[in-house]
């Protein structure tokens, strides 16, 4: 009997870790969000047409990375495995961050980027080879 409920103690444990961890993410989604209000409300006074366009691209962003999402459930595999984790990983990332590469050279700003960010070049090529390389090598396997 003891020793049932010492089981069920550690699944309860990792029940809250779990459910703090998206706890403590949501937080820190609210508090980005938070920081970054009085420029929004700025912007919107000064600039109303780069606003929306801004939150047009934004939403746009939000689909791409949901598309991302959706192909990353449908690789999963069945069985669970420690190497098709290790390349599903830096696939995710890569396709993320070229996804917000792509937004900063479209979104309106007020300060502009480095322009070897700005043109196709070699942050381009990197994460399309880290998220292409990833993807061939998860498939290999």
């Amino acid at each position: 009997m003891i020793e049932g409920n010492i089981i069920q103690s550690k699944f309860a444990c990792r029940a809250i870790e779990f459910g703090m961890g998206n706890f403590g993410l949501l937080l820190v989604v609210i508090a980005a969000f938070a920081v970054n209000l009085p420029a929004l409300l700025e912007q919107w006074r000064r600039d109303r047409r780069r606003f929306v366009k801004s939150l047009w691209l934004m939403g746009a962003y939000g689909l791409y990375v949901a598309l991302g999402f959706g192909l990353f459930f449908l690789l999963l595999p069945r069985e669970p495995s420690e190497a098709k984790a290790f390349f599903l990983t830096p696939f995710m990332v890569g396709w993320i961050a070229y996804g917000a590469l792509i937004l900063m050279r479209l979104v309106p700003r007020y300060r502009t980027p480095p322009k070897w960010l700005m043109h196709f070049g070699l942050a381009d090529l990197l994460l399309i080879g880290l998220t292409l390389g990833s993807l061939t090598a998860y498939q290999w396997l």
